[in-house]
This record gives structure tokens, C-alpha cells and sequence, in this order.
């Protein structure tokens, strides 16, 4: 392991101090990142000269000093648990771990899975959005048209095949032929390069379907599945995961369309937010850009106001976690698809997304890991039988 230290300057802002320790982690392989006074220590798990090091916390110092948090919703809870519920979720078979970052989920807990969804599913209902539904692999031509590979590298998970040859399927059926012990499965020349990727979010494949689209009318579309990105949580808990569900609302149009749309749906969420009671707010965030050429994005999605997170506290370690997002694109997927107004302008988009297990495991935290002694009116609106 390679350690080393910077100092920070003594009146960072605890944004920007957020966002260098999130880049590190989600761009580099580490075991430590620690922050002791003004010291931030990194022990990485590969070769990191101090030269390179230093490049860069001066590059994502610089862009820190763009980053700003713009408060549009908050609600205090302020519900007296303090436990971490996961060991009582796993304790009580709900949540049962399948592999690091995925779990099969059944009854109460499962049940709140339902409710929360039922809840979004209406509110796209009374958008009169389109159902739609995904496959949830990607063809590496969406991955190409979007840069997500260049962008976000570090949560892409690519599927290959064996080949087709009767030799490439031969050797390969020997090498792992029942008795043989592995664990994970090597990349050998028997293996066809990718030509299609796990889904990392649900709303890009509704744009992919509209290129080369022309008078393209505002419409609203709404779609629910499974998204998948290689990462897990620090704590074996449902806070982050390999896979989990999510309920998008995707709306494409002109640019007023879809910039009233999207403030309609962060009314909505501040609304949901209230309906559970979650001590949460809703404040301007960025995607985890990797520590390339595009985290530069950063600056302008922040300055821009194009992300906004709905966070709710986690209790029991006094964090907030992001339960979903409602965002702007503007015309940047109209132009990458080619999706045309009828005026021959380019489509600007924008979408509301909601991760379940996020969610719920939120409630978890603020109200108990057992939802039959969770407050009635709660339970009602989720639509939870009666506690017996």
C-alpha cells in the first residue's frame, strides 16, 4: 500500500472537502482515506507517485472551488432511532445477501419495496407518462453515443460471450467442468469481446429509441427496472449496491416543457419526502464523474443547476444518502441522438429517478428496522396491511 498526505487549507468548505474524497475513492483503488485536522491521508491498493498525487488535489481542489449546494426542500423528521437496521434485516431473513452488493428481498421489507414503487408508478400516472420497459443490457453503440464509458469507467459492467468456434466453447467447458473450484472466471483469449453492457440507469435507452426522431412532441414516459454498477458499500449494507430497482420519469420536448416538468417533479418530491415524514432534503449534487477530462462537467452541472439529489439521514452514522435524483440534460441527449422538434430544433430532455432499496433502507434507519411497528399513518401510505 502507497500512503500519502496533503495538506488542505484550513477554511475548505465542507462541499468541496465531500466531493475530493468521493473523486479519489470512486477513481482510484484505496484502503484508507482519512482527514485528521488539515492532513488528508490516502493509502492506495496501486502505484501513486506524490508527484501525481499532488496534480491531483490541486486539479480537484480547483474544481471544488465551483462546487456549491443549493437547498430547495428540507424536512426534520427528527425520529429517535439510532440503530443500524441491517443486522436486524438480515437477522430476520427480509434481506438476504446474495453477493457483495445484491440481495433478495422479501416480506416486510419487501412489501415497503412495493409501496414506494405503487407511489411512484401513480405519480407518473397522473403525468400520463408512457409505460415503457427495458432490456437491461445496452448495446455498446448507447454506451458509445453517451461517452459513459470515458466518463464513468469506474461503474460500468460489461457482458461477454464465449466464442463461437467449437474449440473456443470446448476449452472452455473443460476448464470449469464440475469438481473444479473458482471462484471467478478468467478473461482468456475463448472469451468474444463486449458487445453489450449491464444498464447503469434506466431513462438513456427511452432517448436511444427516439434518434434520429423528427417533430418529436413533448411527451412523458416513465419506465422501471433493474440498474447495475460496479460498486458496493464500505459497509455491507443496502446503502450502495451492485444492483438495485429504480422507477424513472423521463420527459422530452422544448425547453420550457421540460423546465416546468422537471420543477413539477421536485414538488412532488419534496412532497413524497413529507408523506414519510424522513428527516431528507433536496439540494443541487453532480454526477461521479471520473478524475479525467470530465470531471470538469462538474463545474457546469453545478453551476447550471442541473442535478438535484433527494437525501435522506441515515441515522446511525449521521449521513445522508441519495434516494434518487431529478435532473436536466437540456438538449445534450437530443443533440447525441439526434431527436428533432418540430421546428427542427434539438429535443431538450430531463428525468426524476427513485432507487427503492435506498429508500427503504432510509426508512429503515429513521423509524426501525421492523415496518410493523412503524407509525399507522405510515404504514397507510404505503399501503402495509394492519400491524396485528
Amino acid at each position: 500500500m502507497v500512503v500519502l498526505d496533503y495538506e488542505l487549507k484550513p477554511d475548505i468548505e465542507d462541499a468541496a472537502r465531500d466531493f475530493v474524497v468521493s473523486s479519489i475513492r470512486r477513481s482510484y483503488a484505496t484502503s484508507q482515506i482519512e482527514i485528521a485536522g488539515d492532513t488528508l491521508t490516502v493509502g492506495f491498493d496501486e502505484e501513486v507517485s506524490p508527484e501525481t498525487f499532488s496534480g491531483l488535489m490541486k486539479r480537484l481542489l480547483y474544481i471544488s472551488r465551483s462546487i456549491d449546494k443549493d437547498l430547495l426542500f428540507e424536512n426534520r423528521g427528527g425520529h429517535p432511532c439510532n440503530q443500524d437496521p441491517m443486522p436486524d434485516l438480515l437477522d430476520s431473513g427480509d434481506v438476504v445477501k446474495v453477493a457483495d452488493g445484491a440481495y433478495m428481498y422479501q416480506g416486510e421489507f419487501r412489501r415497503v419495496l412495493q409501496g414506494l414503487h405503487d407511489y411512484v408508478q401513480r405519480l407518473a400516472a397522473k403525468y400520463k407518462a408512457i409505460e415503457q420497459e427495458y432490456p437491461p443490457l445496452w448495446p455498446i453503440d448507447l454506451f458509445r453515443t453517451i461517452n459513459y464509458l470515458n466518463e464513468f469507467p469506474q461503474q460500468a459492467m460489461l457482458v461477454t460471450t464465449v466464442g463461437r468456434r467449437f474449440k473456443d466453447r470446448e476449452d472452455f467447458a473443460r476448464a470449469y467442468e464440475k469438481g473444479r473450484d473458482y471462484a471467478t472466471v478468467r478473461l482468456t483469449d475463448h472469451l468474444e469481446d463486449c458487445a453489450h453492457g449491464l444498464q447503469p440507469s434506466v431513462c438513456d435507452v427511452c432517448y436511444y429509441t427516439l434518434r434520429n426522431a423528427v417533430d418529436q412532441p413533448n411527451t412523458i414516459f416513465t419506465a422501471y427496472g433493474p440498474v447495475f454498477r460496479n460498486e458496493t458499500s464500505p459497509t455491507d449494507s443496502l446503502d450502495r449496491l451492485t444492483v438495485f430497482s429504480m422507477r424513472e420519469i423521463m420527459f422530452v420536448g422544448d425547453a420550457d416543457f421540460v423546465a416546468t416538468t422537471r420543477q413539477r417533479l421536485i414538488e412532488d418530491a419534496g412532497e413524497l419526502l413529507t408523506l414519510l415524514d424522513l428527516d431528507s432534503r433536496i439540494e443541487t449534487a453532480n454526477d461521479p464523474f471520473f478524475t479525467n477530462d470530465a470531471a470538469m462537467k462538474t463545474v457546469f452541472q453545478n453551476a447550471s443547476h442541473l442535478k438535484y439529489e433527494m437525501l435522506a439521514r441515515l441515522n446511525h452514522c449521521g449521513e445522508y444518502l441519495a434516494v434518487g435524483s431529478i435532473n436536466l440534460h437540456l438538449d445534450v441527449f437530443g443533440r447525441a441522438f439526434n431527436i428533432r422538434l418540430p421546428d427542427g430544433t434539438f429535443a431538450h430532455s430531463g428525468c426524476i429517478g427513485i432507487g427503492f432499496e435506498r429508500l427503504a433502507f432510509a426508512l429503515c434507519c429513521q423509524y426501525g428496522p421492523y415496518p410493523s411497528t412503524w407509525p399507522a399513518a405510515l404504514r397507510k401510505n404505503l399501503e402495509l396491511p394492519e400491524a396485528s
